[in-house]
């Protein structure tokens, strides 16, 4: 992208709707993988394609999808390596060891988008055993295992450079924090589950079909290894979520951690008699109905609104951490959200739209601070809001500033890099500018100091900051070829 785009406001403009674009790009796709993965499962091909359009669009999949998180490319990935084993099933030959080969790659790009991934081993597993007869299964092991491998190896490389050991990843901390104890697994089940904070039945109705699927495992011999290999999969990442002490994903709508769990659920989800049919309209509607406001709000707003008001008692166990005065005290505010049924997304979020329309934005609507620009609501909110304008900038290299300060007590090269791209991609032209130059004129580089000081002296006239530096610059010795 640096070759190709000039830098500034274009390039971050540039990586901005690379980033807003791919996600939903993957989410569409989803849809199709889904649609394959349900007809694979049993799902007449008349019905097939439109369920699989259902998994993505009425659930909490479809709103992830307009999110940064890497979990819209996990679900696809980890959909599609199921997708490609199952196939594998159908063919003979170089033809099932290619399929099985591409279920393997998948695997090994799912483990970069996140190690959890591993869980779909046993899936694909499954389904490489499960030949058509006079195929060597063994074969079947071995292209899949091939495949894996250089996702595997690349992500074990990264282990090392980023933590120093191929035993070291970047949740240990997390683990090993005194703070971070999961609460009993049945908990968390039915937080996962049954209520609404962050239940599937509510974000995701849909699964409901799963259960006629579970109950055919027993009755169905030639779709049993498809439908296993699906519960193997989908119950691989719920298992994962669910002993995982930040069961909630963090902020965000829905069970993000979930989505792979939903994607590769698709072959249980069975649409074979009218009954069926009808079931699926009504749990599609009810979870359209239930997300809608996901795919108009910004969840930050839901956060804000919740931890403005009054404290809320949680109902069940909390995490440790998930408390104030480390771990003894009341609920984290933000957290509410998680714990507090009547303060789920679900509940909060139709209020707030309804603000939004009615009265504009504003504190009562979640609105971010006066200065912090306009909350990155969908299109559709935004042109119906007369609020703030977006602060100049793009979102890329505010991303880009905002890590590099946070990497400068304990990396300043590493800062210095990131604020350099930070002024390449856009982003807030004085504060990157002036962040930038305060490290380079620390490095003893008065003279590009200097020049980023005078430049975010021309954007902000006055701006006692970046006078400042230019004054330290000039004493350092700065020269610059700009006037």
């Amino acid at each position: 992208m640096s070759l190709a785009v000039p830098a500034g406001v274009v390039r971050g403009a540039v990586a901005d709707g690379l980033a807003g674009l791919l996600p939903i790009l993957a989410t569409a796709l989803l849809a199709t993988v889904a649609g394959r993965l349900a007809r694979l499962g049993g799902t007449p091909k008349r019905w097939a394609p439109p369920l699989g359009a259902a998994v993505v669009v009425t659930t909490f999949l479809g709103p992830l999808g307009t999110s940064d998180f890497q979990e819209p490319y996990l679900a696809l990935l980890a959909a599609s390596a199921l997708e490609r084993g199952l196939v594998s099933r159908r063919l003979r030959g170089r033809r099932r060891l290619r399929a099985l080969a591409a279920s393997g790659l998948l695997v090994g790009a799912a483990l970069l988008a996140k190690p959890s991934a591993i869980v779909l081993v046993p899936a694909v597993a499954a389904a490489a055993l499960a030949a058509r007869p006079g195929e060597v299964k063994g074969r079947g092991l071995a292209a899949a295992g091939l495949g894996l491998l250089p996702g595997l190896a690349v992500l074990l490389h990264l282990d090392v450079v980023r933590f120093g050991s191929v035993w070291e990843g970047g949740y240990s901390g997390q683990v090993s924090h005194p703070l971070t104890h999961r609460v009993a697994f049945v908990w968390t089940v039915l937080r996962l589950t049954v209520l609404p904070n962050r239940g599937l039945l509510w974000y995701a109705p849909l699964i409901l079909l799963a259960i006629p699927g579970l109950l055919a495992l027993g009755r169905t011999a030639a779709r049993r290894p498809d439908r296993l290999a699906g519960l193997l999969a989908g119950g691989g990442f719920f298992a994962v979520n669910a002993f995982w002490w930040a069961w909630e994903g963090g902020m965000g709508w829905g069970p993000r951690l979930l989505a792979p769990a939903v994607a590769c659920s698709a072959p249980l989800l069975l649409v074979r008699t009218a009954g069926a049919r009808r079931a699926a309209f009504f749990l599609a509607a009810a979870g359209l109905l239930l997300n809608a406001s996901g795919y108009l709000l910004d969840a930050g707003r839901v956060y804000r609104v919740v931890a403005a008001g009054p404290a809320a008692e949680p109902l069940g166990p909390v995490v440790p951490i998930h408390r104030t005065r480390a771990g003894t005290g009341e609920l984290e505010p933000l957290q509410r959200v998680h714990y507090v049924p009547r303060q789920a997304a679900l509940f909060v979020a139709p209020g707030i739209v309804w603000r939004l329309v009615a009265h504009g934005d504003g504190p009562a609507a979640g609105g971010l601070p006066p200065g912090s620009g306009p909350a990155p609501d969908a299109w559709v909110m935004r042109l119906l809001l007369r609020g703030e304008r977006p602060r100049p900038g793009s979102y890329t290299g505010a991303l880009l500033l905002q890590d590099a300060w946070v990497s400068r007590p304990v990396a300043p090269d590493r800062a210095l890099t990131l604020a350099r791209a930070a002024v390449a991609f856009g982003g807030p032209p004085v504060e990157s500018r002036l962040f930038a130059g305060a490290l380079l004129l620390g490095r003893g580089d008065a003279s590009e100091a200097l020049r980023l000081a005078r430049e975010a002296a021309l954007r902000e006239p006055g701006n006692p900051q970046a006078r400042a530096l230019i004054d330290a610059a000039t004493r350092s010795g700065g020269r610059s070829d700009q006037k």
